[in-house]
């Protein structure tokens, strides 16, 4: 499925230079010591939702647009429209709604102000009205696609957000890593791929057009990957081209890098990577981080982004990047997988300690509790959740009557049946 990611992208590149808070700068000069993820709560401490002030305005504004529009948000959500003629108009009515400054600075408050029960953030804790109009909206078709808390993730009779944690979202998956570029010239991150749009990508760069495509200073290709509902990291390294005549850039190495250590997985993409014979003898180095261990893990998307997000950090030193070069370039296979498997942990410090040891499952997952808030705010910040509006259309009366027929239409085939 392609997603159009224009809008959204802009703010994704604030968010992980901002909130992520990488610090580039001293990261160079100690990694260890000075790269600091965001610093996040315990799960269960017990400060409010949000502050007074902030909840007061939102409820405040919705009561406000009901009455000037003579609606409630219910009818504006989910209500059924008279006819054709009257889509338009309730799409609009919806993006003046969803413009309000005191909506959207609630929906997306920083998960600093949310509490988090276990896998969800319990929006239920402080049940008053602006928790009854949050989690309307949340319920409503419009909001499928805000990432981790659409309708998709259906909610339990106490409005819990039972599935938060559990299931992962395709509105974001793989653009992150992409919109952070810049950090060094020889470094070039692609968006979302398969493995064979990986494969066949890295193939066409012995051919002149695939040549073209790519700047001569780029060494360094990531590539965030999934495929069969999973999330890794590919990171392809390039021969500098020493003769302009001469098309093509030869590919010295490729590492993979999985969540957790899993040779047939790994096994089963090299085997797809294989399929095509340009690219089947390059080396290929398994650098994966086995922490994605624990039930009920299911951020394989947030591991691949971080694992790329280190990366570019990582490269972004020019002495990291000539010893990385340089042992692709004498086919060092086991100093390249130290690198990306040692090296690199320093610039994951939500997930290992400074003694390079992983961190406890409690303490990854609040981040990646927290880390799933903000990417939805994100979202909800965008030009692309107005665009967005425009694809979730209210139903008209003669709809909602097609769809009773055919509900009714089953029910009496199926009754016709006498299954015991």
């Amino acid at each position: 499925m392609k997603i159009n990611f224009f809008g959204f992208s802009q703010v994704i590149a604030l968010f992980l230079f901002g909130q992520l808070n990488y610090c580039l700068a001293a990261a160079a000069a100690n990694p260890a010591a000075e790269i600091t993820a965001r610093s996040y709560r315990p799960l269960h401490q017990g400060y409010r939702n949000a502050t007074t002030t902030l909840r007061r305005s939102f409820v405040d504004e919705i009561r406000s647009f009901e009455q000037i529009e003579h609606i409630t948000l219910d009818e504006l959500l989910n209500g059924v429209v008279e006819n054709d003629m009257a889509v338009a108009p309730r799409v609009q009515l919806r993006k003046i709604f969803f413009s309000k400054p005191n909506i959207i600075n609630y929906l997306s408050r920083d998960s600093s102000q949310v509490v988090f029960l276990s896998d969800y953030p319990a929006l239920d804790l402080d049940m008053d009205e602006a928790s009854e109009y949050e989690l309307l909206i949340y319920n409503s078709s419009l909001a499928t696609m805000i990432p981790y808390r659409g309708k998709g993730n259906e909610y339990q009779g106490d409005y819990q957000l039972n599935q938060f944690y559990s299931r992962g979202s395709p509105k974001f998956v793989g653009t992150i890593p992409r919109l952070r570029q810049a950090l060094s010239p020889q470094v070039f991150t692609y968006g979302p791929n398969d493995i064979y749009e990986i494969r066949d990508t890295v193939a066409s760069l012995l051919t002149p057009i695939g040549y073209n495509s790519i700047s001569p200073n780029n060494k360094f290709l990531l590539f965030p990957m999934g495929k069969d509902d999973h999330a890794a990291t590919f990171i392809v390294i390039l021969a500098e081209n020493n003769q302009p005549s001469q098309l093509e850039r030869r590919p010295l190495a490729v590492i993979f890098i999985n969540s957790w250590n899993n040779p047939q997985y790994t096994n089963y993409l090299k085997v797809r990577w294989n399929m095509n014979d340009q690219v089947k003898n390059i080396p290929w180095i398994d650098a994966s981080h086995n922490i994605q261990l624990d039930k009920g893990d299911g951020n394989c998307a947030l591991y691949s982004i971080n694992f790329l997000a280190s990366i570019q950090d990582f490269l972004a030193n020019e002495s990291n990047r000539s010893r990385v070069y340089n042992s692709a370039l004498h086919t060092d296979t086991d100093g390249m997988q130290h690198i990306f498997q040692e090296e690199l942990k320093p610039y994951l410090p939500f997930y290992y300690d400074i003694n390079g040891e992983t961190l406890p499952n409690i303490a990854r997952k609040n981040y990646h509790l927290r880390q799933r808030w903000d990417i939805g705010n994100i979202y909800l910040k965008s030009q692309d959740f107005f665009n967005d509006i425009d694809l979730t259309l209210p139903i008209t009366r003669l709809q909602q009557q097609q769809m009773r027929d055919e509900e009714e239409s089953l029910r009496n085939i199926d009754s016709q049946f006498n299954f015991y």
